[in-house]
């Protein structure tokens, strides 16, 4: 499994669950084919599920749910890194996907992010090339036929893009990891979506995941990376106007596949969920970005990503679980 999101696509006020996936040919070892499915929720624990894409044309490598044509209802955006493009399916309206358009990008798209970019009140997509050394915006015009792009030079192969406002005036800047250079980079915006050249703001041995929140209640959005040993989790905390401190805080040594960050347990703290070889770990932050010790929990075979919603209605967030072959839920209950 590639990657994994939740959201309510048919209008039912149950989040759904919305996979992707990468397959080998039953002929041919070195091709691949992708597919994406939807896991509709039925409100008692369980799903059904239905196959909206599959194809040898594609290999997924990110999605999204946003609006793209102004309807009210979440369309499903598909990365596909084997050609130059994203695929868009449009939401009929009841959570069926009957039109698909393909929109160019750059070479080799290794991962997408959501945010509002041109302060529109419109979802735009940020997406990291890595061979073709840029990053594309591509900006939501509310139609779904068209997206207008701009793409930004990075000097670097990028693998892993983020969108936050770290020097607190309202705007999304660019936030991107460089692994072949060991950089971070930021693209600041100047407020209508629009960006000059990047600032190196520190460097990581090969950064591999990126998370963007304020972890130390100070009202800045601090830094969670990881580097290239994927062993290791470290915070660069906002010091103001998009500054931040030297590395802090590193957490116990663990081998990552991925890193997701929000309150799991109700708390108005952020805290951090890993996803590791055979397990998830869950770091509860104490106070001001101070962590418990990892608590291990088992959620299938070969975890790789991790996603967030109350899937079950109790208002309580749960953890859903991207292994290899099999989607897992951790529910939260508390009390």
């Amino acid at each position: 499994m590639v990657h994994i999101i939740s959201a309510d696509v048919n209008h039912d006020d149950r989040p759904d669950i919305i996979a992707s996936f990468v397959s080998n040919l039953p002929d041919d070892l070195f091709s691949t084919r992708g597919r994406v499915d939807i896991l509709f929720n039925n409100g008692n624990d369980t799903f059904t599920i239905q196959k909206i894409l599959d194809s040898d044309l594609f290999v997924p490598s990110s999605a999204a749910a946003i609006d793209l044509n102004g309807d009210n209802t979440l369309d499903i955006v598909i990365l596909n890194r084997k050609l130059p493009e994203i695929q868009v399916l449009l939401n009929s309206g009841n959570g069926t996907f009957t039109e698909q358009r393909n929109f160019f990008t750059g070479n080799r798209s290794l991962f997408m992010t959501v945010a509002d970019i041109n302060n529109d009140n419109k979802s735009d997509l940020i997406i990291s090339n890595y061979d073709s050394r840029d990053i594309s915006i591509l900006f939501n015009t509310d139609n779904g036929t068209c997206m207008e792009q701009k793409n930004y030079n990075t000097d670097c192969n990028s693998n892993y893009v983020m969108g936050a406002d770290l020097n607190n005036d309202d705007s999304s800047d660019i936030i991107l990891a460089c692994s072949d250079k060991s950089q971070i980079l930021i693209f600041y915006n100047d407020g209508n979506g629009r960006f000059s050249t990047y600032e190196i703001i520190f460097t990581i041995q090969q950064p591999s995941y990126l998370a963007a929140m304020d972890i130390n209640d100070d009202h800045k959005v601090d830094l969670i990376v990881t580097g290239s040993s994927l062993t290791e989790i470290t915070f660069y905390l906002n010091i103001g106007n998009g500054t931040f401190a030297d590395p802090t805080f590193p957490l116990a040594k663990i081998l990552l596949m991925s890193i997701a960050v929000e309150d799991v347990n109700g708390d108005k703290k952020v805290d951090i969920v890993v996803a590791g070889p055979s397990s998830v770990g869950i770091f509860f932050n104490i106070e001001k970005g101070t962590f418990t010790k990892q608590q291990i929990h088992s959620a299938g075979n070969t975890p790789r990503k991790i996603a967030f919603n109350d899937v079950n209605n109790d208002n309580q967030l749960d953890i859903i679980v991207a292994n290899i072959k099999s989607i897992g839920i951790l529910y939260t209950y508390c009390g």
